[in-house]
């Protein structure tokens, strides 16, 4: 009996059940066989693993964040005439009169040059420092947290601008500008994080899209909805709309978001997170106690990061790209309305700020075919490149091959023709066209650039985000302060064909690392690098639509 229960009792063989156990998974793959990168847990509360449904609320939430922040801060860019009225500031105007089809800048009366450039410095000063701060402080408090009592602020901002509207009220607008820029600049950086944490590699560049253009919307939507403000009321209406935006971000925040950070192999250990719905939510908006334990000599350490990055060759040569070609949408910004505004014996086309205001509609229809093209191009475009020239391996460089029409032809004869309608004075329509082509190009580059750039550093995504978004707002920051000269010395068509042939020059940079991007990512101050490269991809480019887990 004893030797018949032996016999029936299945033999273990220790190595065999090992082996069996440690023998690699075939990796995680979508409908269309692409395969997920990174791959996911098996938890259903990895950020990963969260139903799409789940993954886009929080996405819009963040998006509309950014765009609440962006808008308000060029709320007022129709409205500095009658904001120096009201100031009984003595300024200094751009006035321009035409001499052998030569614009040239000329002292005026009582306007609004130096007002425009304060409020430009103010609000971009505190965009560019404010990422660099907020960055380094998530790690110990969380994004979700930051995004909802920054937005918090920039709503007591709004209220505070508004209501600066009393002669000696210059100074304190100037500083609620400034403090608006610094603290609304938390939702436009913290949103890389969420992505990189939340999307697969094949879906970043679509979010990334989506998440940067309808962020410089608001830079377009801003001075649209000025205009027209200013024509029919007054302009502490411009904030004031502004408050009610920003108090639907606030409900939204903390009904909707979820912070992405999970923790992975090798990574930091993430607190579990409470099962009570408003218990989680006290844990993430109040105590912070959804993010490991950080110490402030770990966030000081975090903080020199980012100019680790800054500092990198890939950032260097990405960053000085995005540096020079978003420099000139800002300057076409800065000085449209003289353009346009400008009586027409002096040189300019006579709209008034109603008009500008429906001229503006070019730029969201350069948005708009922007956000087409990368809807349909840069993921697809960066997959093709993958399958057929590296079977099926991927480089980060494959996503900067969508730049080569934007780069080399949208940008410069966008600047070539808007230079000339401005020297030859020109219909308005090709004035408009070339509008066209240096906002749809410039809107085009932000996502791809910034995709780039954080997936070269995908475990510090924040703080590449951060940096990307200090390159591309430093020149912008002095742009304002040297463009009226360089008009008044070289004339309007020689500016805007300097741009053009600098903007060619520009994509040099990115040319380099399309070639030598392996070899310039590898040379990274302090060993920060670290991406997605070599990782295989098998991919079905007929249904990139339909790329769900």
């Amino acid at each position: 009996m004893a030797s018949l229960q032996r016999a029936l009792t299945p033999t273990k063989f220790p190595d065999v059940v090992e082996n069996i156990e440690n023998m690699p998974r075939p990796p995680k793959t979508t409908a269309n066989g692409i395969v997920l990168v990174p791959q996911p847990t098996d938890d259903p509360k990895d950020p990963l693993n969260w139903p799409m449904r789940k993954k886009l609320m929080n996405l819009g939430v963040i998006v509309l964040a950014s765009f609440a922040c962006d808008i308000a801060n060029v709320a007022n860019a129709a409205s500095v005439a009658a904001q120096a009225t009201d100031y009984n500031k003595t300024l200094v105007a751009i006035s321009y009169s035409v001499s052998n089809y030569k614009f040239n800048l000329v002292p005026a009366c009582k306007l609004t040059e130096r007002l425009v450039l304060a409020q430009i410095s103010a609000s971009v000063a505190g965009l560019a420092v404010g990422p660099l701060i907020w960055t380094p402080l998530a790690r110990k408090f969380g994004k979700c947290l930051l995004i909802f009592w920054t937005t918090l602020v920039l709503l007591g901002t709004s209220i505070w601008g508004a209501l600066c509207t009393k002669q000696g009220d210059y100074i304190s607008f100037i500083m609620s500008r400034t403090i608006a820029g610094l603290f609304g600049s938390a939702s436009i950086t913290l949103g890389a994080g969420l992505i990189i944490e939340t999307f697969y590699l094949h879906q970043r560049g679509k979010c990334f899209t989506v998440y940067s253009i309808i962020l410089l919307v608001g830079t377009v939507a801003g001075p649209t909805f000025s205009g027209f403000i200013v024509a029919y009321s007054t302009w502490p209406v411009e904030y004031w709309y502004n408050v009610g935006l920003e108090v639907v971000v606030l409900i939204l925040v903390p009904l909707c978001m979820s912070e992405t950070g999970f923790t992975r192999p090798g990574g930091p250990i993430y607190p579990p997170l409470p099962e009570n719905w408003v218990q989680d939510r006290i844990a993430t908006f109040i105590t912070g106690r959804v993010v490991p334990q950080t110490t402030w000599r770990q966030v000081l350490s975090a903080a020199g990061t980012q100019f680790a990055i800054m500092a990198s060759p890939v950032s260097l040569l990405a960053g000085g790209y995005l540096l020079i070609m978003f420099a000139w949408p800002v300057a076409v910004n800065t000085l449209l309305g003289v353009f346009l505004q400008t009586p027409v014996e002096l040189g300019g086309y006579g709209f008034t700020p109603e008009q500008n205001s429906y001229f503006l509609f070019t730029s969201w229809i350069a948005i708009i075919v922007a956000e087409i093209y990368g809807h349909l191009v840069v993921d697809r475009f960066a997959l093709y490149m993958c399958k057929r020239f590296n079977t099926g391996m991927w480089k980060p460089e494959y996503r900067l091959h969508s730049l080569w029409v934007p780069g080399l032809i949208l940008m410069p004869v966008g600047l070539g023709l808007f230079g000339a309608s401005l020297h030859g004075h020109y219909h308005p329509a090709v004035l408009a066209l070339g509008l066209f082509g240096i906002v749809s190009s410039a809107v085009i580059a932000v996502p791809v650039l910034d995709t780039y750039v954080v997936e070269c550093f995908t475990t510090l995504a924040a703080e590449a985000n951060a940096v990307m978004n200090a390159w591309r707002i430093i020149f912008g920051l002095t742009i304002p302060f040297f463009i009226t000269p360089w008009i008044a010395r070289v004339g309007i068509n020689w500016v805007f064909g300097s741009m053009a042939f600098f903007s060619i020059f520009a994509f040099s940079f990115l040319i380099v690392l399309m070639v030598a991007g392996h070899s310039v990512r590898r040379a990274t101050f302090g060993h920060t690098g670290a991406d997605e490269e070599g990782i295989s991809m098998t991919v079905n480019l007929q249904d990139m639509s339909q790329d769900k887990p």
